[in-house]
């Protein structure tokens, strides 16, 4: 479940933070990447106390370009929607092979472009 406080604090400091106001769409994409970079480190280590405070300055990252670049709401039904039509059969309640799950996949990732 979405933290509507963590929701609710991003969106008004990225209104008042004069570092976030002058961040452009690639310096999101540069500062996500050294994040994940130092996710992929963590886990590789296995530190879960390290894992979850990278993987929480990823998130803040990606909450903060979606709070600049889109909405809240909107991004979610996007990517609600590409999880139906790639994994429709998770609503079913309906176990499928590896082969059969990487198919619903790509035919659903096609159709949506």
């Amino acid at each position: 479940m979405i933290n509507n406080r963590l929701v609710n604090y991003i969106q008004q400091r990225d209104k008042l933070s004069p570092w976030v106001l002058q961040q452009r769409w690639y310096d999101w994409c540069r500062q996500i990447d050294d994040e994940l970079n130092e996710a992929a480190e963590a886990i590789t280590i296995g530190d879960t106390e390290h894992i979850a405070s990278e993987l929480g300055d990823v998130l803040i990252l990606v909450f903060s370009m979606i709070a600049r670049y889109s909405s809240f709401q909107r991004v979610f039904d996007a990517a609600y929607r590409k999880l139906r039509a790639r994994a429709p059969y998770v609503l079913a309640k309906k176990p499928v092979t590896l082969e059969q799950e990487l198919k619903y996949w790509i035919d659903g990732k096609a159709k949506g472009k």
